[in-house]
C-alpha cells in the first residue's frame, strides 16, 4: 500500500488519510446513510462530489481525493461572486440528484448539512468539489441554503477579512437568484435556526469557545435580521 498522508479532518471527523489517490476515512453510526447518498450522486452522474469505493481492509471507507484548496476556516469572508455562483450551482446539483429520491424520503432533498467554505475544494480560485458529507440528511433546500448563507457571508467578522456587510447581502441574494430558491419568507430567521442548533452540538460537548463564537454570530443575525430578509425578499422569477 502507498504511504499514507494526514489530511485535515474538519469539525466532525478526525484521522482523515490520504493514500495515493484516495482518503481514507473512520466511519461512524452514520456512515451507511452517507454511502447511499454518495452513491445516489455517483449515480445521477455528478463528478463534483467524491464516490463511494468500499471499505479498506482497516474497515475505513475509500473515497475520491480532489487535488486543491480547501478553506482552513471560516473568519474569512471575502468571496468574489463567480466563486460564489460556482458553489451553488453544485449545491444545486447535488440536491436536485437527491429530490424525490428513496433517501429523501418526504422531505424535499437530501442536505449537505455543512455547506462551509471549509468543506468545498477549490481548483484555480473556485470551488470545484464538495466533500465531507457527515452531516448529511433529509430536509429542505432552504435549511441548507440558510446554513451555507451564514458560513460564506452573514458573519461579524474583521473588516479587514471581510467584504461590507452590504456588499456580502448583495452577493446573498445574487446566490439564492441563481439557485432559483423560492421560499424566502424571513430568511434570517432560517439563518438564526441552523446557528442554534450548531450552539447546542457545542454546548453538548463542552466546546466553550466555540459556543461563544457562535453566540456572536447568532448575535449579529439576530441585529441584522431586517436587513438580511430586505436583501433576500421576493421569490424567484
Amino acid at each position: 500500500m502507498e504511504p499514507e498522508v494526514g489530511l485535515p479532518g474538519g469539525r466532525v471527523t478526525q484521522g482523515v488519510v490520504r493514500v495515493g489517490t484516495t482518503v481514507r476515512r473512520p466511519t461512524g453510526n452514520h456512515s451507511d446513510f452517507v454511502h447511499h447518498v454518495l452513491t445516489l450522486l455517483a449515480g445521477a452522474g455528478l463528478d463534483g462530489v467524491p464516490r463511494f469505493h468500499g471499505l479498506d481492509a482497516r474497515g475505513r471507507e475509500i473515497l475520491d481525493f480532489f487535488e486543491g484548496w480547501v478553506p482552513p476556516d471560516l473568519e474569512w469572508r471575502r468571496w468574489t461572486d463567480g466563486q460564489l455562483l460556482a458553489a451553488i450551482r453544485l449545491v444545486r446539483s447535488v440536491h436536485d440528484a437527491s429530490a424525490g429520491s428513496e433517501l429523501a424520503g418526504s422531505a424535499e432533498v437530501v442536505c449537505h448539512g455543512d455547506l462551509s467554505p471549509c468543506n468545498f475544494v477549490f481548483v484555480s480560485g473556485r470551488p470545484r468539489y464538495l466533500i465531507d458529507f457527515d452531516r448529511a440528511h433529509a430536509d429542505t433546500r432552504r435549511s441548507d441554503l440558510a446554513y451555507m448563507a451564514w458560513t460564506w457571508l452573514v458573519g461579524d467578522e474583521d473588516p479587514a477579512r471581510s467584504t461590507p456587510l452590504d456588499d456580502r447581502l448583495r452577493q446573498l441574494r445574487l446566490m439564492l437568484d441563481a439557485y432559483g430558491l423560492e421560499d424566502r419568507d424571513d430568511f434570517a430567521a432560517g439563518i438564526r435556526a441552523e446557528q442554534r442548533e450548531i450552539l447546542a452540538i457545542h454546548e453538548q460537548l463542552g466546546s466553550v469557545e466555540a459556543a461563544d463564537w457562535v453566540r456572536s454570530e447568532l448575535d449579529f443575525a439576530d441585529r441584522h435580521s431586517g436587513e438580511i430578509n430586505d436583501a433576500t425578499a421576493g421569490t424567484f422569477g
